[in-house]
């Protein structure tokens, strides 16, 4: 019975990964362009450092990063990479999930482990783990906490 519930926890995880979409990445400047003023952004420039801040305006040849420390004018050939950051939780996915797993290993747990001795601990250990899968999952799903928008061709 636990090798069922380990495989049909497995697969679950498997079909969660499978159905991650690939990154939206263009080298086509317009795609920041269209980003509005006071998005948040984290840079990184071909010498690898990273810049993080908001958008104050994009012009065709530069991008001007609002940051602690002021408006910096960040110069489209000097952009390895853009990505913006989500305005998210991702925290509430992860604890959603545990909830879900948990629920669903002690409603199938005390079905299928009925008659094993050592009843009360296997059920317990069995919603702990459907919890941690669960917040695995959920975490998961959340994806990342930004995207990327431009890569330099």
């Amino acid at each position: 019975m636990r090798r069922r519930i380990l495989s049909v926890i497995g697969l679950a995880l498997s079909l969660v990964c499978v159905t991650c979409r690939a990154s939206d990445a263009t080298p086509d400047w317009s795609a920041v362009q269209g980003l509005s003023a006071g998005a948040r952004v984290h840079v990184s420039l071909t010498s690898g450092k990273s810049l993080h801040g908001t958008i104050g305006h994009v012009t065709a040849a530069a991008l001007y990063l609002q940051s602690r420390t002021g408006m910096t004018e960040v110069r489209r050939d000097d952009i390895s990479r853009l990505y913006l950051k989500k305005d998210r939780s991702r925290v509430k996915p992860v604890l959603i999930g545990a909830a879900i797993g948990a629920g669903a290993a002690g409603i199938a747990a005390p079905v299928t482990m009925e008659h094993e001795t050592g009843y009360g601990a296997a059920v317990a250990g069995t919603v702990v783990l459907g919890a941690a899968v669960g917040a695995g999952v959920g975490r998961l799903v959340s994806g990342p906490g930004e995207s990327l928008i431009y890569r330099k061709p």
